[in-house]
């Protein structure tokens, strides 16, 4: 894996959002040579992000209500647009992104996923029992977005702290010091010149030498606008001249911002001079004396702040977290109470009345802002928390779902040291992503007597067959036109020169030392057959979770090859070495099975007298579907090749193969139960179910630590349901080949 990802997508509630606090990430980002996705609901700021370099992708996301089903909706579009860009890492950034796209991701399968806060918004703002609701409910979003998400950023460690506390969440948060951080070259003073100073009070109709006071922002009560708006008019009542301007629109997608009523009563009450959304920030702070921000609503490091004193402005502004980030009382500016119109007024005419102070507090502003805030430096502790998430994930390989850490069989005290004659055998199709993993594994075998590797590609292209053909010139191919495991199988056998052959498949790995514990079990044990466990491992948060229930006795049904730790006789194992003379005496793969063909060759073998021998200490691992469509048809096709294979051997049928069918059949019954009007009845199996679910996902998230475990009821419910439908359309068995 590169250290660094090749895509990016950065993801925000508005395309305002992404131009305005995320563009130093994006721009960087595009100076690595990195492709950058800017997803959000489409505005008119798309042609500016367009203009940087990055590609729009429009989502649309309803900023307001919380109807589950829009909700599912936008979480479901977000997936599909993650599935066609195929990014390698996406960074979220307010709240509904940064949980919506958490699950989005993982249902996905993006490598890499980030959350930022910015800000602890709307519902952390007042008290009242409402924003109380409002608050715990963010929270536990918030929570769900961190256990879905490799890295959590944060602009404070007050917000950190309030989010998630001293849960074992907070080893993924990483405070970003520094807010957005801002381009110092274009809030300089330097560039607004006396001249343009002047046409800038004229255009706005500002008398000579009148003070002038400004506030930028979103017209939300909670920015400390309406509190504005009355200082303005005690400092107007003693000082007429002043005028006090305000940059900013209401924001009617938020449900605290500013009422037109309101806004026109200040206005025209001669109170402020509303001059609406400027792109020219920098001209209203040139012309200013001094710049407030009377905000009591929680936004992280307010980024007007860090622009206002950049400038070289004294500014005024509240005692809440975030601020002091920025704004040192007596050093830089001024802080007062929030929601205290009577000293926000008084530290405003205190600065007025004063231009060496004012002067003092303004260079002191840009010193700091110049030391910490640089939109450049900022941009790099993003970068650096991107590769470090990165390397992590290519580091982290698919250990995550393995509980025992070992990866190379134990040796066997006096087993035959001696090499045989062995053939490797890998039926693939379309695996050109996998087959060099694979390769890889059984290459690096440190056992001397493997002779040939051999792959029967049953491809629907020369991709794969042209990645082996590039990087492993000694491994033969055979044809399978046909693309189905048995008929590979069956030509790889007869193809192979070896006295043991050991089979490998295309989504497994094999670990050191395999080979030759295999060759050494089938001499010790006289089985016809040795296998060992499947160690499922995921790569991504869904396939995590996918190898989380595989591993699990809810997900297995118990099969011995998924769970046992006991070497022994079993009924069928997990990929299998054999001696030549027993496939041959076998009569091979019945190439009339497209899935469960291992179970019944093995079921054969068994009649037949011979022992089938299960390794626990061969473990291989397997790499599981990356997304719930493939992972459904999956065991739907288990479900109905095992229903066709006990058609033909009934004898080898056992409990655990009637477990999900039943499943299936009980909550089908309980549907019709429910339209029969006996609810409570119709519930009891589903509850029972989900119960289940949700404690045997818990208990082995827990065990584990796995964060992926929160979606794990309904992976497995996927795996039931789909393995028991299937079960009730068996296949149709082609003539035997």
């Amino acid at each position: 894996m590169d250290d660094f990802p090749r895509s990016v997508a950065i993801v925000a509630n508005s395309d305002a959002n992404l131009l305005r606090f995320r563009a130093p990430i994006m721009r960087r980002l595009l100076d690595l040579g990195v492709t950058v996705y800017a997803v959000a609901p489409p505005g008119r700021f798309v042609a500016d992000i367009e203009q940087m370099g990055a590609v729009f992708i429009p989502w649309h996301v309803n900023r307001r209500g919380l109807n589950l089903l829009t909700a599912a909706g936008q979480v479901i579009a977000l997936a599909r647009i993650y599935r066609r860009l195929r990014p390698d890492l996406v960074h979220h950034f307010t709240i509904k992104p940064n949980v919506y796209g958490a699950v989005a991701a993982r249902l996905a399968g993006v490598p890499a996923v980030f959350g930022g806060v910015t800000g602890l918004g709307y519902a952390f703002s007042r008290a009242g029992r409402s924003r109380q609701f409002l608050r715990s409910y963010a929270m536990l979003l918030y929570r769900l977005a961190a256990s879905l998400s490799d890295c959590l950023t944060f602009q404070t460690e007050h917000d950190c702290d309030t989010l998630l506390g001293a849960s074992s969440l907070r080893r993924k948060a990483r405070v970003i010091k520094g807010g957005s951080g801002i381009d110092l070259a274009a809030f300089n003073p330097e560039l607004v010149s006396a001249a343009g100073r002047e046409q800038v009070r004229a255009e706005l109709g500002i008398a000579p030498g009148a003070p002038v006071v400004s506030m930028a922002s979103r017209l939300l009560y909670d920015k400390g606008v309406a509190e504005y708006a009355a200082a303005a008019r005690l400092v107007r009542s003693r000082q007429p001249d002043a005028c006090f301007i305000i940059a900013g629109e209401p924001d009617p997608g938020n449900r605290d911002s500013v009422s037109g009523a309101d806004l026109a009563s200040w206005v025209d009450g001669g109170s402020v001079k509303h001059l609406g959304y400027r792109s020219d920030v920098q001209s209203i702070f040139a012309i200013s004396d001094v710049v407030a921000h009377p905000t009591y609503y929680p936004e992280g490091v307010p980024r007007v702040l860090i622009e206002a004193a950049a400038m070289g402005k004294p500014v005024v502004a509240t005692t809440v977290p975030g601020v002091a980030e920025i704004v040192e009382d007596g050093g830089n500016g001024v802080v007062v109470p929030p929601r205290d119109a009577g000293k926000l007024a008084a530290a405003i005419e205190g600065l007025l009345a004063d231009a060496e102070l004012r002067r003092r507090y303004g260079a002191a502003g840009r010193r700091k802002v110049a030391a910490e805030y640089d939109d450049r430096t900022v941009a790099e502790r993003y970068i650096a928390e991107y590769r470090r998430v990165w390397t992590d994930a290519g580091a982290r390989g698919s250990g995550a779902n393995v509980k025992d850490n070992a990866s190379e069989p134990a040796p066997l005290p006096g087993a035959p040291a001696g090499p045989g004659n062995v053939s490797v055998i890998i039926p693939a199709r379309n695996e050109e992503a996998t087959i060099a993993a694979t390769l890889d594994s059984v290459l690096a075998q440190d056992y001397p007597g493997i002779s040939e590797v051999i792959v029967a590609d049953g491809s629907d292209s020369p991709a794969m067959a042209g990645v082996i053909q590039a990087s492993y010139p000694d491994v033969r191919i055979v044809p399978n036109p046909e693309g189905i495991v048995p008929t590979g199988l069956n030509r790889t056998i007869r193809e192979a020169s070896g006295d043991v052959i050991v089979r490998c498949d295309a989504h497994a790995t094999l670990p050191p030392g395999y080979v030759g514990r295999a060759v050494a079990m089938l001499d010790r044990t006289g089985a016809a057959n040795v296998g060992g466990r499947q160690r499922s491992v995921g790569t991504t948060f869904f396939s995590r979770s996918v190898a989380l229930a595989m591993n699990s006795r809810l997900g297995s049904g118990c099969a011995l090859y998924r769970v046992s730790n006991a070497p022994g006789p079993t009924d069928t194992v997990y990929l299998g070495a054999w001696r030549r003379e027993t496939l041959a005496a076998s009569g091979g793969f019945d190439t009339r099975l497209k899935r469960n063909q291992d179970y019944e060759f093995n079921w054969r073998l068994r009649a037949q007298g011979e022992t089938v021998w299960f390794d626990p200490e061969l473990a291989a691992e397997y790499r599981p579907r990356s997304n719930m469509a493939s992972l459904a048809q999956q065991y739907f096709n288990f479900g109905r090749w095992k229903s066709a294979m006990l058609l033909t051997h009934p004898g080898s049928l056992r409990l655990r193969h009637l477990a999900a069918p039943l499943l299936a059949l009980g909550l089908a019954a309980s549907v019709g139960v429910a339209v029969m009007g006996m609810l409570w009845w119709a519930l009891a199996l589903p509850l029972l179910y989900l119960a289940v679910l949700a404690l045997g996902s818990a208990a082995s998230g827990l065990r584990r630590r796995e964060p992926s475990a929160i979606i794990m009821p309904i992976v497995l419910a996927a795996m039931h349901l789909s393995w028991g439908i299937g079960f009730f359309i068996p296949a149709r068995r082609a003539g035997k080949g």
